[in-house]
């Protein structure tokens, strides 16, 4: 997210190799297979197209477990929140969504006089690549008004994608798992939320541990809404 404060100083993406997804206004009722449509919310209505994505109608061994973090700090916190989860649950596997409660928490890494961010984790199954899925959070980051005006700056919204299965990926665009999210309170804490025994391929122990394990003398998150 941005948030590694937004995120690190060094954390932050760019444009995913396969390009810009399309981002436009739609007039007609039913969502296009590959669209996952946000609506109900200020923005009207949106298509975000993930290039090759068919919508997934149920699980199966095959489908990778995802989990996204979530930021804003900038407007309004938690509409921007709510309208990116929208977006998401329209491309999960049904049946498969889990969502954290919202957090505030304190900017870290990030500019003096930074607002404080609105923090939470969902999880769900998916059935493309990560690659597909990173460019649809781009998508997302681009119809809710972000705006990438300096490292850590605040934002609209931040969706970091954290784990995608058992997969490690190191490129320009994406790290998967972040090299720092066992370190993050506000990461883990909602994390452990959903789930708890859950092992990062990069990690020896379970989400929850690795929560334990940081400084206790951290500031406490403070939870803004369990049910959102």
């Amino acid at each position: 997210m941005v948030r590694w404060g937004g995120r690190d100083a060094d954390g932050d993406v760019g444009a995913p190799d396969v390009g810009d997804p399309d981002v436009g206004a739609l007039d007609i009722g039913a969502p296009e297979v590959g669209d996952a449509i946000l609506k109900g919310s200020s923005l009207g209505r949106f298509s975000f197209r993930v290039p090759g994505f068919t919508l997934p109608s149920s699980a199966n061994p095959m489908h990778q477990l995802v989990i996204i973090a979530l930021g804003s700090n900038l407007g309004d916190r938690l509409a921007r929140l709510q309208e990116a989860i929208t977006a998401l649950r329209n491309v999960a596997v049904p049946g498969t969504w889990r969502q954290s409660s919202v957090y505030q928490t304190e900017p870290v890494a990030c500019p003096d006089d930074s607002p404080d961010f609105y923090n939470a984790v969902v999880s769900f199954q998916f059935d493309c690549s990560a690659t597909q899925l990173h460019a649809h959070t781009i998508a997302i980051e681009q119809a809710l008004g972000r705006e990438r005006s300096g490292i850590n700056a605040p934002r609209t919204i931040d969706l970091d994608l954290l784990v995608f299965g058992n997969e490690c990926i190191d490129t320009p665009d994406l790290q998967i798992p972040h090299p720092r999210l066992h370190l993050r309170r506000f990461v883990l804490e909602p994390m452990a939320e959903i789930h708890p025994e859950w092992r990062l391929p990069t990690q020896q122990v379970a989400i929850a541990t690795l929560l334990q394990q940081l400084d206790p003398l951290e500031p406490a998150l403070q939870r803004v809404v369990a049910d959102w």
